[in-house]
């Protein structure tokens, strides 16, 4: 699932794991990381895709703050 807010793509991802985690990322530009193509980054995740992805940041509720999503790579199923 996929959800954007101003410059920020919220994204939806089910871990690989064993327990089958949603985990809740972020795809925004980052200056830092010398990102600047979130908007096309969002547009090659569909539904169903498998990907690996490298994020940093943390999960602060209490914030709304979520891992930014740094490098993606898209797997064979």
């Amino acid at each position: 699932i996929h959800n954007k807010t101003g410059d920020t793509y919220m994204v939806e991802l089910r871990s690989d794991g064993r327990d089958g985690k949603l985990v809740v990322l972020q795809n925004e530009d980052s200056l830092w990381f010398w990102k600047f193509d979130s908007a096309d980054w969002h547009a090659r995740l569909l539904e169903g895709k498998h990907v690996r992805v490298v994020t940093h940041g943390y999960r602060l509720p209490f914030f709304s703050c979520f891992p930014n999503i740094t490098e993606m790579y898209e797997l064979e199923p």
